[in-house]
């Protein structure tokens, strides 16, 4: 039987040892999210306001990491019973292969357990693949800011968007209700 499987994206073989696994992040962690941003941003964090954010306690990061690397990364704050998404990333490598996904619900989750009423977040309208992550995960639109980020020299508006999270109540643990599978 082979253990290792082999991704659409790259063709690597990966064995399952170096499959991701889903961790809090800790300061220490806090360049390889700036190196992880470099690769995906054209507009990045410094390391100094990471680190103020992180320590403050305003930043919450959750990783996604094999033995070699973190792949991906999701932040965010929790202000009383609503949750923020702020950014996601995932390596070009890694993309494609529902990382995202599972960093994002993740997210949601500990923020269910956190006791979170609903989540918010700001997407590109053009980032097909983000709004399609986010409808997927049962996210609505709420709303439009006009000319909201800056990139590439242009202006690009942002999809506001909204999930109410609860427990579902067939579950005694936090579950993501309203999600499509």
């Amino acid at each position: 039987m082979n253990n290792t499987q082999r991704t659409e994206s790259d063709g690597m073989q990966r064995s399952p040892d170096h499959l991701p696994h889903l961790v809090l992040l800790s300061e220490v962690d806090l360049p390889d999210v700036l190196a992880l941003e470099r690769s995906c941003f054209e507009k990045i964090w410094s390391l100094e306001q990471l680190r103020s954010s992180f320590c403050r306690g305003s930043l919450i990061l959750l990783g996604a990491k094999n033995p070699e690397r973190l792949l991906g990364y999701v932040a965010f704050q929790i202000v009383e019973s609503d949750m923020e998404l702020l950014n996601v990333a995932v390596l070009p490598a890694w993309r494609s292969q529902g990382l995202g996904r599972d960093l994002v619900r993740a997210a949601l989750k500990f923020g269910l357990e956190q006791g979170v009423k609903a989540c918010f977040l700001e997407a590109a309208a053009d980032n097909i693949p983000a709004l399609s992550l986010y409808r997927g995960l049962g996210f609505t639109t709420t709303g439009i800011r006009r000319n909201y980020f800056q990139e590439q020299g242009r202006n690009l508006d942002a999809v506001m968007m909204s999930k109410e999270l609860r427990i579902a109540p067939e579950h005694h643990a936090p579950y993501l209700e309203s999600e499509e599978k």
